[in-house]
C-alpha cells in the first residue's frame, strides 16, 4: 500500500511534484548592463533614419526659443485648455552619444521653423532670427527652406514707425536678405506687424502699395487705379526700406497671416461687406480687390 500510494503520488493529476524538475532549470534572463548595446541602434543606419524622419516631424514646425544663450528647438505641448508649455523636441539627443551624433538638429531638415515673440520687452523676432542662423553649421544652413518670424501683437503702423528698431529692425533684415541672396533654397516669411487688413479695406490696401512698392518695387496704386478712388493718398511708406535689395525668398506677409484660416476667411469677408457699402468704386471691382488681397495673405509681398 505504501509503495502503491507513492506511486499515485508522484502521477496524480494536478500534483505538482512532475513539474519541479522542469521549473527549476527555467533561466531567468539577466539584468541588461549598463553599457549593453541598445537594439535599436543594432538596427541599419537607413531604418534609424526612416523612423528619424517620422519621429522628427511636427506638423506645426519647431519653435525656437533661446533659453541661457543657448537655443532650443521647441515644441508647443497642451497640457490642459489654455495652457501650453514648450518642450524641447528631440529628447533622444540627450541619451547618448551616438543617438546625439545622429539626431541633433536632426528637426531642421523636416520642419518650417518659427520665430514668434510675445512678450513686447523681448529683442525683435527678426535680430533672433538672424542671431540663430549665424549660429548654424554650414551643412545645417542648407538643410533649411522655410522660416516664419512673427510678433503676436498687432501694432498700428504709426506706431511702428515710431519704434522701427523693434517692430521692424531693418538692419537685421537687410543681413536676413544676404542670407536668402546667398542660399536661393531658403524661404523666409515675415507677417509685418504694421501691415493688417483691421477694419478698413482702404487703409489696407494703401498700406498694401507701400510695402509692395518698398519689397517688389511694384505699383498697385497704378494697377487698381487708386488716385480716383482715395486723392489723399501720399507717396508710399518706406522708411529706410528702399536701400534693402529685393530677393524674391524674403518674403513679407500681413499680420493677419498668423490668425487662423476660418477666421481670416471671417474677417475679410464682414470687412469687404462694410467698406463695399460705402464705396461704390470697390464694390464694383470687389472681387478683383478681394482676390489680390488673398494672394498677398497666401503668397506674400
Amino acid at each position: 500500500m505504501s509503495s502503491t500510494g507513492k506511486r499515485m503520488h508522484s502521477e496524480a493529476p494536478g500534483s505538482l511534484s512532475r513539474y519541479t524538475k522542469r521549473v527549476k532549470y527555467v533561466k531567468i534572463p539577466p539584468k541588461p548592463r549598463h553599457d549593453a548595446p541598445s537594439p535599436f541602434l543594432q538596427l541599419p543606419g537607413e531604418l534609424r533614419n526612416r523612423i528619424y524622419d517620422h519621429a522628427f516631424t511636427e506638423e506645426d514646425g519647431l519653435h525656437v526659443i533661446e533659453l541661457g544663450g543657448k537655443y532650443r528647438l521647441c515644441i508647443t505641448k497642451l497640457l490642459m485648455p489654455r495652457f501650453t508649455q514648450d518642450v524641447e523636441a528631440n529628447q533622444l539627443q540627450y541619451v547618448n552619444k551616438q543617438l546625439r551624433t545622429e539626431t541633433k538638429g536632426y528637426g531642421l531638415k523636416l520642419n518650417s521653423i518659427c520665430f514668434t515673440t510675445q512678450d513686447a520687452s523681448k529683442p525683435s523676432p527678426i535680430y533672433t532670427c538672424l542671431r540663430f542662423l549665424r549660429t548654424l553649421a554650414p551643412h545645417w544652413l542648407q538643410s533649411l527652406s522655410h522660416i516664419h518670424i512673427q510678433r503676436e501683437e498687432l501694432v498700428t503702423q504709426a506706431v511702428a514707425k515710431r519704434h522701427s528698431d523693434k517692430y521692424y529692425d531693418f538692419d537685421s533684415q537687410a543681413r536676413l536678405i544676404a542670407i536668402c541672396e546667398r542660399n536661393p533654397h531658403l524661404n523666409i516669411h515675415w507677417a509685418c506687424p504694421g501691415w493688417a487688413l483691421t477694419d478698413s479695406v482702404c487703409r489696407f490696401l494703401m498700406e498694401s502699395a507701400s510695402v509692395v512698392h518698398a519689397y517688389r518695387g511694384g505699383d498697385v496704386l497704378t494697377g487698381f487705379n487708386f488716385p480716383r478712388w482715395f486723392p489723399h493718398i501720399d507717396a508710399p511708406w518706406e522708411p529706410g526700406v528702399s536701400t534693402l535689395d529685393r530677393v524674391p525668398n524674403f518674403k513679407v506677409y500681413p499680420w493677419n497671416v498668423c490668425e487662423p484660416t476660418e477666421d481670416l476667411e471671417e474677417r475679410v469677408r464682414m470687412v469687404f461687406d462694410f467698406c463695399a457699402d460705402h464705396n461704390s468704386a470697390l464694390q464694383a471691382r470687389r472681387s478683383e480687390v478681394e482676390a489680390q488681397v488673398w494672394s498677398w495673405f497666401i503668397e506674400g509681398a
